[in-house]
């Protein structure tokens, strides 16, 4: 499991608590170490965000897939597959244009009626994007396997307020620099960071 971007301001805590009890080092060492713990904690947590970032785009991906992806085997003659791609198109193309919720469930009802499997699909994933969740209940009834990947699939789209990267979940989760740094810039912390803290080791 990828580590968590939200556990890295606990980490620098703790990284700091050491510093400033570290008795051996020099007020100048430990602004040395704390820069370096600093800056480090912020390249960790950019990297972290950017590793759960393509960990949900990845599982958002599986989602589709498995909710509204094809239903042939990958041994289905090509050009089956072909045919059923460009029906799909075209289905998600009228689920699209259909002026309201009320027109995709008078479409969604009559794929039922006649068995339009892609038309179904069409007419969820189109709900599913737009919050339509009577017709997205409506799908899922007749294929409740699916409903756990429907729920996670509608949080990701509509419950992101506070999730991993989101104006939210920075000031939430904003790295503050230790108050021995307060004050200075990016540039004065890097050129800090690369002192030698041997020099400035009582």
């Amino acid at each position: 499991m990828t580590a968590r971007a939200e556990d890295v301001p606990a980490e620098l805590k703790r990284q700091v608590e050491s510093i400033r009890n570290n008795k051996s080092l020099t007020p100048q060492a430990k602004k040395i170490r704390l820069a370096r713990a600093y800056l480090d904690s912020k390249s960790e947590q950019a990297a972290r965000l950017a590793a759960a970032a393509t960990e949900k785009a990845e599982r958002r991906r599986f989602l589709e897939r498995r909710l509204f992806g094809s239903q042939l085997s990958l041994a289905a003659d090509p050009t089956t597959i072909v045919a059923e791609q460009a029906s799909f198109r075209d289905a998600l193309g009228r689920a699209t244009a259909a002026a309201n919720a009320d027109a995709r469930r008078a479409l969604l009802d009559q794929a039922e009626i006649v068995g339009d499997e892609g038309m179904a699909r069409a007419v969820a994933a189109v709900a599913l994007s737009k919050a339509e969740v009577d017709n997205v209940n409506a799908w899922l009834e007749a294929r409740p396997a699916l409903d756990g990947y429907a729920n996670e699939l509608w949080t990701a789209t509509h419950d992101a307020t506070s999730a991993t990267g989101t104006a939210g979940w920075h000031l939430a989760n904003a790295l503050d620099a230790p108050a021995e740094l307060e004050g200075a810039g990016e540039f004065t912390l890097a050129q800090l960071a690369q002192q030698d803290e041997q020099a400035a080791t009582a």
